[in-house]
């Protein structure tokens, strides 16, 4: 599961990873659908239950690529 620019209760999940995702001026395949299956592959890796997207800048006149930070969540038991 994906959400974007939610709060997190401490009590609620645990930050377990993450990542951003940029431009490196040379990049091919940066959409934002790119993004989301790179998102999921780390977070399977990770055994993450959810991924939260904190920050994202759309495609516009400085970099034709989706790029975001996101982090990885492990809820609590």
């Amino acid at each position: 599961m994906i959400r974007k620019f939610d709060t997190i209760p401490v009590s609620v999940a645990t930050r377990i990873g993450k990542i951003k995702l940029s431009d490196s001026g040379f990049s091919n395949h940066c959409s934002e659908e790119d993004a989301i299956v790179i998102l999921e592959k780390e977070g399977c890796a990770l055994n993450a239950d959810f991924i939260n997207i904190i920050k994202e800048n759309i495609p516009d006149s400085v970099s034709n690529c989706y790029r975001c930070s996101a982090e990885f969540y492990k809820f609590k038991n």
